[in-house]
């Protein structure tokens, strides 16, 4: 018999849905009706990150659970439990019809997420838009100076010159020369 570790959350029996992904997470925005998250900079200050309506036209805020800022820490898809490496910010719509409670979403259930309280899941569809945040958070020396010493630069970032041989074994450079 299975664990709840790695069976998800069972579908909507009112509205199936071959494509849906089940996020499991934190939502940020948890403060009832709003729409903003603070993340932690030092301890006197906070990033805020704000999401709202750009149409004046509408005349209209967000409501309450509208959109979700979330860590998530992993998600279900076609019946298999799925763990990020690392933990994901990412910032999304999600519908209420669809067995979720919108950006609010709903107490987690399967994938080990229900064995913890303060989780909560959303199930949304492979084709909605989300926005992914990559926040880094560390000192100049780790963020900057050690990623970017020789070794630990991705590959097409360092100057490179390649030698080809001719025909008559001599090396030319690619200037021709």
């Amino acid at each position: 018999m299975s664990s709840s570790s790695d069976l998800p959350a069972p579908g909507n029996f009112w509205e199936f849905a071959a494509e849906e992904v089940v996020l499991y997470g934190v939502k940020l925005n948890a403060i009832a009706g709003e729409n903003f998250a603070l993340l932690p900079l030092s301890p006197d200050l906070r990033l805020i990150l704000s999401v709202g309506n750009i149409d004046h036209a509408a005349d209209r805020d967000l409501g309450p659970g509208e959109v979700a800022i979330a860590a998530i820490y992993g998600y279900a898809y076609e019946g298999h439990c799925y763990r990020f490496d690392k933990t994901r910010l990412f910032v999304f719509t999600s519908d209420p019809y669809r067995g979720g409670a919108g950006g609010l979403g709903m107490e987690a259930v399967g994938c080990g997420f229900d064995t913890v309280p303060g989780y909560t899941m959303w199930r949304i569809r492979s084709l909605d838009t989300l926005i992914e945040l990559n926040p880094n958070f560390g000192s100049v020396e780790k963020l900057i100076l050690e990623a970017n010493s020789p070794g630990r630069r991705a590959p097409n970032t360092y100057n490179s010159t390649m030698q080809m041989a001719h025909r008559s074994g001599r090396l030319q450079t690619p200037s021709g020369n």
